[in-house]
């Protein structure tokens, strides 16, 4: 006897208004709601209270965390935080990413909303191109996302053996933005030499993370541009830290030529970013994050196979990725 599975239009409905679900939490992070809860303000009325909200449009707010499962609900109108919520969405956590979600996602919504006009034309709705206004742009951006790549980093230090058989390495790190993916280094080795290359602009910035951070005396600052310069010789590690998706494919066989050249023999480059499977058919995240791209000029998500043929015809003798267990995707460890 034939089984007729039942379609209904419910999943099609929740992700052609996915807009909202990235509306509700961006709120929420934006205005501390998670934090609040955290800190004992467990119902509507006192979760409004503290942050300064609207109570009847807060508890419309909470409700929809409940039914997204970023929160739990008890008797009598208590919101308690899930186990992902507490780690990642509370502002005083190690683990916050609160700054990211609250304002990343609203600077795109603008040109997201213009995917048919791109996919008509054929052209990027926004590009950051020159020098000057590039490097405003990714000042601002850096903070906003650094939290992303910290925790990736520091398993990459670690497996590394930075700090433990490895010490005093000379690293460059590319493109730096606010060094993130190189602030772990200096934590697990204090007499690691670190140079954080990238625009005057992003480094003035940075400067004040690692500073912030207590770890500015492992950083030097070289202002310069990664499209244009070369990176120096004689180091032990380079990290592209979620830079070649912005790039195009012979742009990057440019960089990893360079790095290549950085390098000393037996170094290793690091590149992080997002990687979707061979077929393109996932992670969602790297494979929706080319749309991304798309929208903003000619980069890309690029496959391992990708990376991999590049990093060997700029003379890598091997390439492997390492799954750091705190990311969507692998880095990438190839050594010359």
């Amino acid at each position: 006897m034939q089984t007729t599975v039942q379609v209904t239009p419910d999943r099609i409905m929740q992700m052609a208004h996915g807009f909202w679900p990235a509306s509700i939490i961006s709120s929420a992070a934006a205005f501390d709601f998670f934090t609040h809860i955290a800190h004992g303000h467990d119902t509507a009325d006192t979760v409004a209270s503290a942050a300064g909200t609207d109570p009847r449009g807060t508890r419309m707010v909470l409700d929809a965390l409940v039914a997204l499962e970023f929160l739990t609900k008890r008797q009598g109108g208590r919101y308690a935080l899930t186990p992902e919520s507490d780690a990642f969405l509370v502002r005083d956590r190690r683990t916050s990413m609160v700054e990211m979600i609250a304002e990343h996602p609203p600077l795109m919504w603008d040109d997201w909303g213009r995917l048919r006009e791109a996919l008509k034309t054929g052209r990027p709705v926004s590009v950051v191109d020159d020098a000057a206004s590039s490097g405003e742009f990714f000042a601002k951006l850096i903070r906003m996302i650094m939290s992303l790549s910290l925790g990736p980093a520091d398993a990459v230090a670690e497996h590394l053996g930075i700090g433990s058989t490895v010490t005093g390495a000379r690293i460059l790190d590319v493109g730096a933005g606010s060094c993130a993916w190189t602030i772990p280094f200096a934590r697990r080795d204090r007499t690691a030499a670190i140079t954080a290359f990238d625009l005057q602009p992003v480094l003035a910035e940075a400067a004040k993370i690692v500073k912030e951070l207590g770890v500015a005396e492992s950083f030097r600052m070289q202002p310069g541009d990664y499209r244009r310069e070369e990176f120096g010789t004689d180091y032990d590690v380079v990290v592209f830290g979620n830079i070649c998706h912005i790039e195009t494919p012979d742009a990057n066989r440019q960089l990893m030529a360079r790095a290549h050249r950085a390098l000393k023999s037996g170094g290793r480059l690091i590149i992080g970013d997002m990687l979707p499977n061979e077929e393109r058919t996932g992670p969602p995240f790297p494979v929706m994050f080319a749309i991304n791209m798309f929208l903003h000029g000619a980069g890309d998500t690029y496959t391992f196979g990708e990376y991999r043929s590049w990093l060997r015809e700029a003379g890598f003798a091997g390439v492997e990725t390492y799954d750091t267990h705190r990311s969507h995707s692998p880095v990438i460890v190839a050594k010359r």
